[in-house]
């Protein structure tokens, strides 16, 4: 998405909202699970109110937890409100008017709605996170075999999060890395409990991590994942300084050096998730190179300041 300037302050956006058990019949109805970063059954369609929020993923939430999504409604008619409910998905797109498709920013279920008045405006906060379906429904219980690896422990629960209709990313074993998921439990393995709680168990201890992003399951090393797109950051995109970061994850008295990283601000660009990498290919404030975003923050305001994304690579 290429933004010009000139056109940066015309904003837009697209909140869909709906009936999560209409998302749930898709996958058992279909060989394939529910795609709800694309598309919301039976939603109510939000796109002229005024709406400000406030998006946040972290590769480093262990089992999935991603912290809550706040979505702020302006002055909703009592029928959108009605529709606006405990449990029903979530759907947010975010862009320009010169796009030609939004990219998505979030997509969840509801946890808590609450309104407020703000002085002349009535308010509708809508809290959400993208694991809020596994985290509280999903508890697992289960025995594998002697000498199971732990790829077939991944693998299992995975299947079992795919069975529930929340999607999941594909397990890579082409890494390096993914030697360590050979590791054998000579007893078998058993797990009973929160699903998520028992998948960041076993991712690790062989040093991967697990986490959510835009709805969908990740399990990945810790270091790095494969090579994945890398989008562009140009420097008149930029907002303010690079800032520089350093990351200790997964360091230790062994290690040499802690890993170093920075936090830009850009206009806001939905390309940008924790799948994707980020290329600075012109020396901004002296950083250049390929990052692997480690959390990204998105601050939506249609009639305010903010309408931005912070990368921490």
């Amino acid at each position: 998405m290429a933004i010009d300037n000139s056109e940066i302050f015309i904003r837009k956006y697209e909140l869909s909202i709906g009936d999560i058990t209409d998302v749930r019949e898709q996958a058992i109805d279909s060989s394939s699970p529910p795609d709800i970063t694309s598309k919301v059954l039976g939603a109510i369609e939000i796109t002229s109110l005024r709406m400000k929020a406030v998006i946040r993923a972290s590769k480093q939430n262990q089992g999935g937890k991603a912290p809550p999504c706040t979505i702020s409604i302006y002055n909703a008619s009592i029928e959108t409100k009605q529709q606006i409910r405990q449990g029903f998905a979530v759907l947010l797109k975010a862009g320009y008017e010169t796009d030609e498709g939004l990219d998505t920013v979030f997509a969840g279920q509801i946890v808590r709605v609450d309104t407020k008045r703000v002085g002349p405006d009535l308010v509708t906060v809508i809290i959400c996170s993208d694991t809020a379906f596994a985290q509280n429904n999903l508890r697992v219980v289960g025995t594998l075999p002697p000498n199971s690896t732990s790829s077939q422990v991944i693998n299992q629960l995975l299947g079992k999060l795919r069975g529930a209709g929340i999607p999941v990313a594909s397990l890579d074993l082409t890494t390096k890395a993914s030697e360590r998921l050979n590791k054998t439990y000579d007893d078998g393995y058993n797990y009973d409990g929160p699903i998520l709680t028992k998948l960041a168990e076993v991712a690790k201890e062989v040093r991967y991590r697990v986490y959510t992003s835009l709805g969908v399951v990740h399990v990945e090393p810790i270091e790095h994942p494969a090579q994945a797109v890398a989008f562009i950051v140009r420097p008149e995109n930029i907002k303010g300084q690079i800032q520089p970061r350093v990351d200790t994850t997964g360091t230790s008295d062994a290690d040499k050096e802690p890993k170093v990283g920075i936090s830009i601000t850009t206009f806001l660009d939905g390309r940008f998730t924790l799948t994707t990498f980020v290329e600075i290919t012109e020396r901004v404030f002296n950083h250049s190179g390929t990052y692997q975003p480690m959390a990204i923050t998105h601050r939506l305001d249609t009639e305010g300041a903010e309408w931005d994304t912070e990368i921490t690579l």
